[in-house]
């Protein structure tokens, strides 16, 4: 389901597109419902999750960064949804320019955006974008509808096992050249720690692996050059 904020439509009919992304949404057969949304211009919402979406014209991003708005609203984003994304339409550097801003200031705030997290509340992530026209914000709304909604929709990144200290200890042993998978793993039995690798002496690997091999051993982790 998709929310409008009313004033949002309030602000395009200002520049004639108010009926834009309302008609647009009818057309591709997205339901949506116009509401006063405190915080963003929408909100997506489905089995997957919600996401706020704020539309911003560079100018009003500009304004609203220098007279503080703009960092008290993302940090209540962040409290209140999960996913934000901050979408501003048109030329960031034309807006620079007529409005005299400073572009370090200006592009440091957009690359700052997504830094901002609160320390309480969802803790979420802000995402920012840039677009060109009004058709991109229905195609943003229609693209996180279909993501929200699927049940695929969202990507599962596999989680990775954190390696265990003996795997540490045989993965470094590899690296050293002429020892294979079978005497790092007999050497692992001996040599429980990756710091035990740096503090065994030389005789103990010449005893554990044989006098050229333990020299070789000994040496790669005492960044003593090979012969």
């Amino acid at each position: 389901m998709i929310f409008i904020d009313h004033r949002e439509l309030e602000e395009m009919q200002d520049k004639n597109v108010a009926s834009f992304v309302p008609t647009s949404l009818d057309i591709i057969g997205l339901k949506y419902e116009i509401q006063q949304l405190e915080l963003c211009d929408y909100i997506v919402t489905g089995q997957n999750g919600t996401v706020a979406i704020e539309h911003k014209l560079p100018e009003d991003y500009i304004r609203s960064m220098l007279t503080g708005h703009l960092n008290d609203q993302l940090v209540r984003m962040s409290h209140a949804f999960k996913y934000s994304l901050v979408v501003i339409e048109g030329s960031i550097d034309k807006a620079i320019a007529k409005l005299d801003a400073n572009p370090n200031a200006v592009y440091s705030s957009i690359w700052g955006t997504v830094l901002k997290t609160t320390d309480s509340g969802e803790m979420g992530n802000i995402s920012i974008l840039q677009i060109d026209n009004p058709m991109d914000i229905v195609t943003i709304l229609d693209l996180c509808q279909k993501k929200l909604v699927d049940p695929q929709g969202l990507i599962r990144l596999p989680v990775i096992q954190k390696p265990q200290e003996e795997d540490k200890v045989v993965r470094l042993l590899c690296c050293v050249p002429g020892v294979g998978q079978k005497t790092a793993e007999k050497l692992r039995e001996y040599i429980p720690t990756v710091t035990s690798l740096f503090t065994v002496e030389l005789e103990d690997f010449k005893k554990l692996a044989g006098q050229a091999t333990g020299e070789k051993i000994y040496r790669f982790f005492h960044d003593e050059p090979f012969v």
